[in-house]
């Protein structure tokens, strides 16, 4: 079952779009439960005291008090790792979502139902993909069993890779070209001959070097440069909806 929340500071907005949302699980056959919230504040008051994290967050941007980049923000902080969807009638934070590797951000108003729904199904089947998708690896006895979206980038060194996730690093023996391989992802992307970086976790790209959203500075070589910005740019390009 999918645990949603959804954070809307208009009761209105929040029930129809929470109505919207519960038909299209239940015509496709995916069991749900949506907890409707009307302030971050309240969203995140809720969430601290839960064991589980919910899988989809659908949520408002310009609120008051706090407002929705906020607390997405505070929830990433929180080691949350669930599905963000932006659902505003601004498109001025849309570069500041990147910040908190949101899967979509809709224009209310703006969007089709075909289309909403289109989003809605690929949220799930991103959660459904979650719970397989994990890279394993193993050095000195120690296996790390790491979901594929936890994963900022790799970097080797000698023959010698550190995965990057979470805060944590995690040193083991392979190629690039192995886990690139293995780990089967559109998103991530080979940005110099040392480095293999998610896409998701890119906030900006310089000439020569990228900044990731936890704080990397990450080198980009002459002869990736070209092609990994052309996949960065179509990785993005569907991005506003």
């Amino acid at each position: 079952m999918l645990t949603i929340y959804l954070c809307d500071d208009d009761h209105i907005t929040a029930k129809k779009y929470s109505e919207k949302i519960t038909d299209i699980f239940s015509k496709n056959g995916i069991i749900n439960t949506i907890h409707n919230f009307v302030s971050g504040d309240d969203l995140i008051r809720f969430h601290i005291n839960q064991q589980n994290s919910p899988d989809i967050l659908f949520l408002d941007i310009e609120m008051d008090k706090m407002n929705g980049i906020a607390v997405a923000k505070k929830l990433r902080s929180l080691n949350f790792v669930g599905i963000i969807v932006f659902l505003t009638s601004s498109k001025d934070y849309l570069l500041d979502s990147f910040d908190v590797d949101a899967m979509h951000y809709i224009i209310k108003g703006h969007t089709t139902p075909d289309k909403f729904q289109e989003i809605i199904l690929k949220a799930a089947n991103l959660c459904s993909k979650k719970i397989s998708q994990t890279f394993v690896c193993e050095s000195k006895g120690t296996i790390k069993n790491i979901p594929i979206d936890n994963i900022s980038h790799f970097e080797i060194t000698n023959r010698i890779v550190t995965v990057f996730f979470c805060n944590e690093q995690f040193k083991f023996y392979s190629t690039l070209d192995k886990i690139l391989e293995n780990i089967n992802s559109l998103d991530f992307i080979r940005c110099h001959r040392s480095f293999l970086v998610n896409m998701k976790y890119i906030k900006s790209i310089k000439k020569d070097y990228l900044l990731t959203n936890d704080n990397h500075n990450i080198p980009i070589g002459i002869r990736y440069s070209e092609e990994m910005k052309k996949k960065f740019s179509k990785h993005h390009s569907s991005f506003l909806l």
